[in-house]
């Protein structure tokens, strides 16, 4: 998920990711639009916002984040679960 979508498709691709989601495009949030969640999210933009969406947007029981990278500085986010 990026708003970048060009720029991110070929080396997400690399990961095995084959949909992608530009969230300008959308009013509505990943869970409503799948009425369950994703089974896999990747991040690798280590921003704060962008993981706490990946944790937010997997399919609760079975689904799995992959963050490739870390914040520059020391942070902690909190999630809610679906």
């Amino acid at each position: 998920m990026d708003t970048y979508l060009t720029f991110a498709k070929k080396p997400a691709k690399k990961f095995c990711c084959t949909d992608f989601v530009n969230p300008k495009d959308h009013t509505k949030p990943v869970h409503e639009m799948t009425n369950i969640g994703v089974n896999r999210a990747v991040d690798c933009t280590c921003h704060v916002d962008a993981m706490i969406f990946a944790f937010e947007c997997f399919h609760d029981g079975w689904g799995v984040v992959r963050l490739v990278g870390v914040p520059h500085k020391e942070v902690a986010f909190n999630t809610h679960l679906m």
